[in-house]
């Protein structure tokens, strides 16, 4: 459970396309995925608004997750845009490296594979991250039974993580990367009341 990820590119309720990686649905390297493109952000803004594109929304989707490493198969694609401009495009190399869905269907299918899923919305600039595991406080408690005394550490963070900003993202990675380092991987969120799991 929880290998597998779907990062969604949307804007405001429009999914623009989606990507599918197999083995990165793990809490830290969802996080690493996303703050990838992040990182890439401004950058790929700029040159997407100097473009001629005819859809230059969907030129920014794809383009930000093919800084993962991501591309497009492009065997029976229908999507006009993609087959106009295909060889400017980044083709797949395989479902590790990340598989862009473009079409409904092609979305659709990635969001049916998915155990975690993170959306970044480039119309509000947020990030709804969701590649934790949810329990209640007498769920995680049951679970913590589990581990050596010297395991049963409960972290704190303190930031919405259904709503983040950009810069958020980067010092949540910095926070997750800490409390592994002390063999901590659950957290109470105060911003959400929610104990959070990490996907390991």
């Amino acid at each position: 459970m929880g290998e597998r990820l779907n990062v969604e590119i949307v804007k405001g309720e429009k999914v623009l396309a989606n990507a599918y990686y197999h083995w990165s649905g793990f809490t830290r390297t969802a996080m690493e995925t996303t703050n990838t493109i992040l990182k890439a952000y401004s950058r790929i803004k700029t040159n997407v608004a100097r473009s001629k594109s005819s859809n230059k929304d969907l030129l920014f989707a794809i383009r930000l997750l093919e800084t993962t490493g991501a591309g497009i198969d492009f065997k029976n694609k229908e999507n006009d845009f993609v087959c106009e401009i295909g060889k400017e495009f980044k083709c797949m190399q395989d479902r590790n490296e990340g598989i862009i869905g473009v079409t409904k269907e092609d979305i659709a299918e990635t969001r049916r594979y998915e155990d975690e899923r993170v959306t970044i919305d480039i119309e509000s600039e947020e990030v709804n991250f969701e590649a934790f595991m949810n329990y209640d406080e007498e769920e995680i408690q049951e679970l913590l039974e589990d581990y050596d005394k010297d395991k049963r550490k409960i972290g704190k963070i303190n930031v919405d993580n259904y709503q983040l900003t950009f810069e958020q993202c980067f010092e949540l990675e910095k926070t997750l990367n800490e409390l592994a380092k002390n063999d901590t991987y659950c957290v109470y969120n105060s911003a959400t009341n929610e104990y959070l799991w990490f996907v390991e």
